[in-house]
């Protein structure tokens, strides 16, 4: 015990907290998940550091033959010409003056190095619309697949910039969808590279790491029903009877179709013995509560002709409903709410008996790396 106290001092309880709400305060196995959340983001800052090298350099190799650099004999990221707004030529400024003040001598190749991952991947934004047409868009496919379009690109870029900068800081990464994070970053190298993509992959651990996520207390409650998910689909809620029991969870997963959905939504607030009338969803619209205004939404949803439709007519609406208000069904998990989606898309039941009945409890963690619902049994 006093070796792991001296480690919780170390740390400090600041950057354990995540960590010990994570294992109900238990310092030890705190501290065993904040190790391996290490292990994993220095795993994935590696791999993002092996695409930001193949960028850059695809990047500089474009643009050096598109500006004949060669012929000019100027570096295209100091050419007046190059495309470049305000804000890209201060990112050069700024990282030459970072040469200077690190007495090394300055040369074209050090710029390139010294140029941030944001300054990369910011040639992608809309504001570069002119720059890709002319020859960024050479940088992936050699330019030959017209399904690889600049807001493709950016978007993939976005995704690799959020988990770079998550890795760096090693922020906590079970409530990060990892899976979805790392596809992006393999895909980005594809598009430049398929055989350097394919030499990232062969020598990239971090599937391993995550699987070696230590057994962690179950957050995440299944629920049965068809009309359950396909009210979901319309509106950010669970409903259910008043008064009925469930443990405290982080998300919220729906069984339907023999088939775990792969959406899992945070659970944003519980509510009990809700009025499912017009005057209570008025009331909550008018709510200063960002929370309560979405449940008024769902409500007056719920009483309108579509509502009744999709959800079959609301029985026993008298005695009002327990409401789980989620985060709102989406194509892809970034936002920043918590929001999960399983990277292997939804997770079928194989075996006659169904997997949920009532309600299940599991981990999100191995909702996350299951392909059948065998591997959550196999983990539990």
């Amino acid at each position: 015990m006093e070796m792991v106290e001296a480690v919780r001092a170390g740390i400090g309880d600041a950057r354990l907290a995540e960590y010990l709400a994570e294992v109900g305060g238990d310092a030890e196995r705190a501290i065993e998940l904040y190790a391996w959340n290490s292990r994993l983001a220095a795993e994935c800052f590696a791999d993002v550091g092996h695409l930001e090298i193949l960028l850059r350099n695809r990047v500089d190799r474009v643009c050096s033959v598109y500006y004949v650099e060669e012929e000019l004999r100027i570096p295209w990221f100091l050419q007046l010409c190059s495309g470049l707004n305000n804000d890209d030529r201060n990112s050069v400024i700024g990282a030459r003056e970072r040469i200077c003040s690190s007495r090394y001598p300055e040369s074209r190749d050090r710029i390139v190095a010294s140029l941030t991952f944001g300054f990369w991947t910011g040639l992608f934004n809309k504001r570069h619309d002119e720059m890709w047409k002319q020859c960024l868009h050479m940088v992936f496919a050699e330019g030959n697949n017209p399904s690889v379009t600049r807001k493709t690109v950016a978007a993939l870029l976005e995704s690799v910039r959020i988990t770079r900068n998550r890795v760096a800081h090693q922020n906590y990464m079970k409530s990060f969808d990892v899976p979805k994070a790392m596809s992006d970053v393999f895909a980005v190298a594809d598009l430049i590279s398929p055989m350097y993509g394919e030499w990232m992959r062969q020598h990239s651990q971090w599937r391993e790491i995550y699987d070696q996520c230590p057994q962690i207390d179950l957050d995440t409650l299944i629920v049965p029903g068809r009309v359950a998910w396909d009210i979901y689909r319309y509106q950010p809620i669970y409903v259910c009877r008043p008064g009925r029991f469930f443990r405290d969870m982080k998300y919220l997963g729906f069984y339907e179709s023999k088939s775990i959905r792969s959406q899992l939504p945070r659970i944003l607030r519980v509510y009990d013995r809700v009025e499912w009338t017009e005057d209570s969803a008025e009331r909550l619209v008018a709510s200063g509560d960002a929370v309560d205004r979405k449940l008024g939404r769902a409500i007056h949803w719920g009483l309108s002709e579509e509502g009744r439709r999709v959800a079959h007519g609301w029985t026993g609406a008298e005695e009002g409903y327990k409401v789980l208000v989620l985060t709102s069904f989406r194509e892809n998990s970034q936002g920043g709410d918590g929001h999960l989606l399983l990277p292997h898309g939804d997770i079928p039941h194989e075996q006659r008996n169904a997997f949920v009945q009532n309600h299940r409890y599991v981990a999100s963690h191995d909702l996350l790396v299951a392909r059948t619902t065998d591997d959550l049994l196999e983990r539990r």
